[in-house]
């Protein structure tokens, strides 16, 4: 995961997305001439797993002050890059040591021990980020899955200021990422199917205004349902928004969706 800012700082983390080279992920912020400014290192979650890895939860603030990390295991992390002062100095401001701050680490439930893939972060305000989980899977393996996680398929809103959630939405479907309009204040997520079970009903586009006042269902300004899965969609300041549906093959053979370029007034 790489992310760049005003074209004289890049961050960018590296991590074991296999599970089995027992290494942490490391989180690196370098200059325009590629000497390391700083970095962190996230141990593994033990004893759930043996390495560490951020798909694509890594995010900065338009002005490069803030920066967020959303590992696969579910947990959150945030760094103020100025108090970053060198190669291995600074420390998470959402840090503690039974990992306090988690969206959706590891739980037990009915006698099994699962958890939310931590799929996508996005530092909305500098108050607000939000963070994409994605399906339900067992900490160990081989391993079962009795129930969904209450956080699966979710986006969660979680306060800068003390890492805490604040809201939850559910969408129903894995979402491919979080889309804002150029002004910050429209979102866009794309849905496709529970990978869970299988359901497709969820298939579509969720846009929301982040200027209104409440939760999710509060900010949710409409749904607009698809047949295909949404992998891919923008929005306008103005709230018009683009997305990109697939065709999907269901169990039973049939094909349901298209190929096709959609647009919402």
């Amino acid at each position: 995961m790489i992310q760049a800012r005003m074209e004289k700082t890049w961050f960018f983390s590296t991590g074991d997305w296999t599970n089995s080279l027992e290494t942490g992920a490391v989180i690196y912020s370098i200059d325009k001439n590629g000497n390391l400014r700083w970095k962190y290192e996230i141990p593994p979650l033990r004893p759930y797993f043996v390495s560490t890895a951020i798909w694509h939860g890594l995010d900065i603030s338009d002005d490069g002050s803030m920066i967020t990390a959303y590992t696969g295991d579910g947990r959150n992390y945030l760094f103020y890059d100025s108090e970053m002062r060198g190669p291995g100095d600074g420390k998470s401001e959402w840090h503690f040591e039974k990992y306090q701050s988690n969206v959706t680490a590891p739980e037990e439930l009915e006698g099994s021990v699962i958890y939310t893939y931590g799929e996508n972060a996005k530092i909305a305000t500098e108050s607000e980020i939000f963070y994409l989980t994605g399906a339900t899977l067992p900490a160990y393996y081989p391993g079962n899955v009795p129930m969904a996680h209450p956080l699966e398929n979710s986006l969660v809103s979680c306060d800068v200021e003390t890492g805490e959630t604040s809201w939850t939405y559910s969408l129903g479907g894995r979402c491919t990422g979080i889309f804002f309009s150029p002004d910050m204040r429209f979102l866009v997520l794309p849905v496709g199917k529970d990978t869970s079970s299988g359901n497709t009903q969820f298939h579509g586009i969720h846009a929301f205004d982040s200027r209104k006042s409440g939760n999710g269902n509060s900010k949710l300004l409409w749904k607009f349902n698809t047949e295909g899965v949404v992998v891919n969609a923008a929005i306008s300041s103005d709230c018009t928004v683009a997305a990109v549906e697939v065709p999907l093959k269901l169990k039973s053979g049939d094909v349901t969706g298209k190929h096709r370029l959609i647009i919402v007034r």
